[in-house]
């Protein structure tokens, strides 16, 4: 079984060594990445493994100048970025694939990788719904070196309720090469009718029928940490962005506090294989 990430990425070059080492270490073969415009070093972070074939670059070359709100802005980048992302699905070798951003990690609660997971589910199943787990920054600015799996532990109360848990049920989907048709969404696929979208715990009947998003969270068998604000110095860099596209604060510091509820550290233990296989990767 192979599994293949496909995601985009702008000016992440610090962020993923981490993302890609991690992700190779649990279970993940290959790495479609598009490249939109980043004029940091992210080749340079990329090209060992572009060497051995686990990662290949597309580049988009479409900027976004619109003054528009937030949401527009996305959707405009998306109208690109979508048929970029099929065609990747498309010529990939892999069994399963995902997309996945960088600010997103994908792994296993129970087993050490995730063909283990997979391999338990009806084979009548093409897309697994995977929920998020909303990290917030833990109100700390990283230091040089330092991995966002290791120092951002603070994540939003799970729960049913509140403004916030339909966010909480968004979900990204590991889809079944043989039964992909299409995909409309970088949260999920259309697929043939005879194969099941299941939920972590291979449940049908928790799938919105929008298809992006679960009845109730489920943070069973496979999970996404999600830092979406990363830490407190990319928080700063995400607002100020959304202040350029027009989307209007009510109450910014709360917004940069959001999800930093409770500690989390189910994803520690990765962490002492991870730091040794970072350390070998810089020898390469």
């Amino acid at each position: 079984m192979k599994i293949s990430i496909i995601s985009q990425i702008r000016d992440e070059a610090k962020y993923l060594k981490e993302w890609i080492e991690f992700h190779l270490l649990v279970g993940v073969d290959k790495f479609y990445i598009t490249n939109h415009l980043s004029v940091d070093n992210y080749l340079e972070v990329l090209q060992p493994y572009i060497d051995k074939g686990i990662v290949k670059i597309t580049e988009l070359l479409i900027e976004i100048e619109t003054n528009e709100n937030t949401f527009k802005n996305e959707q405009i980048l998306l109208s690109h970025s979508i048929p970029i992302i099929n065609k990747h699905i498309k010529e990939s070798d892999s069994d399963w694939v995902i997309y996945l951003n960088v600010d997103e990690f994908l792994y296993p609660t129970e087993e050490d990788n995730i063909k283990d997971v997979i391999k338990k589910f009806d084979p009548k199943v093409g897309q697994i719904g995977v929920n998020w787990r909303l990290m917030g920054n833990s109100n700390y600015k990283l230091n040089d070196g330092e991995l966002i799996t290791e120092k951002l532990t603070k994540c939003k109360f799970k729960d049913n309720k509140g403004p916030e848990f339909d966010h909480q049920r968004h979900t990204k989907s590991l889809i079944k090469k043989e039964s992909f048709i299409h995909l409309p969404s970088v949260h999920y696929g259309i697929i043939k009718q005879n194969y099941l979208h299941v939920d972590t715990l291979g449940n049908p009947n928790n799938i919105e029928s929008d298809k992006y998003r679960t009845k109730i969270q489920v943070l069973d068998n496979l999970v996404i940490n999600h830092y979406q604000f990363r830490d407190l110095e990319y928080t700063e860099t995400k607002i100020n962005m959304y202040k350029v596209w027009g989307r209007k604060y009510d109450d910014e510091e709360a917004y940069k506090n959001l999800y930093n509820d409770e500690d989390n550290f189910e994803i520690y233990r990765f962490l002492p294989k991870l730091k040794e296989n970072m350390l070998r990767s810089q020898i390469w």
